[in-house]
């Protein structure tokens, strides 16, 4: 019997590993995206009362919601960035404030999604 070996013409190895890397590279920042909306909707409810401890900082004047970001660092990196100088101590808490943890918790939200996400693909 004779071996059947086809030949392709004209297929650029490199171009498709580079439209692979670059939509990785998008669904990985819709990712990152996703989280910061997750922080951004967590720390949106309007204060007054102020948040109890344990859960989200409730927003007073929008700047740490507005200081929330996402963005591509480089190929297959993503990073959020919460600017805005106070959030540590929000997310951690200080010696006289309970944490008022809101950065981790999206992100464990949002990987439970992510999870489920995959499941179903």
């Amino acid at each position: 019997m004779s071996k059947y070996s086809p030949r392709i013409t004209g297929f650029d190895i490199d171009r498709m590993e580079r439209l692979a890397k670059r939509a990785s590279n998008k669904r990985l920042l819709q990712s990152a995206e996703t989280v910061a909306n997750v922080i951004k909707l967590d720390i949106g409810q309007r204060y007054p009362p102020a948040s109890e401890a344990g859960t989200p900082p409730h927003l007073r004047n929008g700047d740490l919601q507005r200081s929330v970001s996402a963005k591509l660092v480089k190929d297959g990196e993503a990073e959020i960035n919460i600017d805005a100088p106070y959030s540590t101590l929000l997310e951690k808490g200080t010696s006289k404030m309970a944490a008022r943890p809101f950065a981790v918790r999206a992100l464990k939200q949002c990987r439970d999604l992510f999870s489920e996400i995959e499941e179903h693909e």
